[in-house]
């Protein structure tokens, strides 16, 4: 390889490690909107290509990106050898990974998930789960997000001796997304489990499963007070509302499910937890996603202080009482904010409807959650989830996909919405 050849590889990699520490900045705060990271899609996808001109040469570089590369030079890395087909050198790098690296790791899965699946990607993984040990933490993750045809692969993990709890978990949370013939049978084992994120990975992945009989099942054997909060959401667990009405202290996955199932029976519950300090938050993010009131506030947050690191000026200020920090703009927490606005709007609701942001909830109102700019990527996964449970319209939906792939998946939701138009009904 020549020096240039070098010089340019390297580059590549640098603007690559770059751009994905932005991203992962940006995205984990919400702090712009969805559509917006194309230009940031763009270049990544013109360095991986430049990196992927290079052929033979630039594998070995990328092999070591793999390992001994930050977060973004590894996730570029894997997404040349992904798309060059260089099964053999990915191999030997993904070998030498760390399971408790969980930032590379988190990395290697954003890879697979931004290259387009097809029949080799698919038999890598195969090969991956044959391999054991890190090979198939990486293997379930990406046969769960992609949807392989792996089930008995999965099932291998599952029983296998040496596998570990958090192996376990993650092959039991594919099975909820790969959603094989018999899954079922072989999850219903986990709910009598005293390991409760055991018992509670296989009631997640039986709600995903979305048969009416199973959850049926799923409630005989799990006390209402027992469900993860999400969990409970999407499966619409009717007897968590009854006990968040008379329960003195609400748990938060609770308040969550409540406001998950759009029952308006909630609300009043709803309205007593802004009272308390710790219930207010989800009992807010619960009111807003039900009603779509929209109702904000204004709030500073300090930043953390350390005199060693600070100018002259800030500690002077801090001396005046006056903090260093930014003011941001949350959902409202205020009683009486939302008690007023409850009043002159209550008339527009109905009782016995569903409600998402305020409407009618329906394939047609999560897809357009799924779709706006506006909403963060907790409240467009949360709309991936229930399109997948509650109306059998599944996708392989991330928020960390490219602008490219979600807006794929939006046409693709939208068009199966279309077809089955006489399924549906709104609340």
């Amino acid at each position: 390889m020549t020096k240039l050849k070098h010089s340019l590889y390297h580059e590549h990699f640098e603007e690559i490690s770059a751009v994905y520490e932005q991203m992962l900045c940006l995205k984990e705060q919400d702090l712009i909107p969805w559509p917006d990271f194309m230009r940031q899609d763009r270049l990544l996808e013109a360095h991986v290509d430049g990196l992927g001109l290079g052929g033979a040469d630039v594998f070995a570089l990328c092999r070591d990106k793999v390992v001994n590369g930050d977060a973004g030079e590894c996730s570029g890395a894997v997404r040349v050898l992904v798309r060059t087909k260089a099964t053999r050198e990915l191999q030997q790098a993904a070998g030498q990974l760390d399971l408790t690296d969980t930032p590379r790791l988190d990395s290697v899965v954003r890879a697979f998930m931004h290259e387009t699946p097809d029949r080799d990607m698919e038999n890598i993984v195969r090969d991956f789960f044959e391999r054991k040990g890190v090979f198939t933490h990486l293997a379930v993750r990406i046969s769960g997000y992609h949807r392989f045809d792996v089930a008995e692969n999965l099932y291998d993990v599952i029983r296998a001796d040496e596998t570990g709890n958090a192996e376990r978990i993650d092959a039991i949370n594919a099975i909820g997304r790969v959603k094989p013939g018999g899954g079922a049978e072989w999850l219903v084992r986990f709910l009598s489990s005293d390991d409760i994120p055991l018992r509670n990975s296989a009631l997640s992945a039986l709600v995903r499963l979305g048969d009416p009989g199973v959850l049926r099942l799923c409630f005989q054997n799990v006390p209402a007070d027992q469900w993860p909060g999400y969990e409970a959401g999407l499966a619409g667990n009717a007897r968590l509302l009854q006990d968040l009405s008379t329960a003195a202290e609400p748990g938060p996955d609770q308040i969550l499910a409540a406001g998950m199932t759009g029952d308006l029976s909630a609300v009043p519950a709803l309205m007593s937890c802004l009272e308390h300090e710790i219930l207010s938050e989800p009992a807010a993010f619960s009111l807003n996603l039900i009603t779509g009131a929209g109702l904000t506030e204004e709030i500073f947050v300090p930043e953390e202080t350390d005199e060693e690191f600070m100018t002259d000026k800030e500690i002077r200020l801090l001396a005046q009482g006056i903090r260093p920090g930014k003011t941001v703009t949350r959902i409202s927490r205020n009683p009486a904010h939302w008690s007023s606005w409850w009043k002159q709007e209550h008339s527009r609701f109905h009782t016995g409807i569903r409600y998402r942001l305020g409407q009618p909830s329906s394939p047609w109102c999560l897809r357009h959650i799924l779709a706006s700019e506006n909403h963060p990527a907790a409240l467009r996964n949360m709309a991936a989830d229930e399109l997948a449970v509650r109306y059998g319209l599944d996708s392989a939906f991330d928020p960390w996909m490219s602008v490219k792939a979600q807006r794929s998946v939006i046409r693709s939701l939208h068009d199966r919405i279309e077809r089955n138009i006489g399924r549906f009904r709104e609340g």
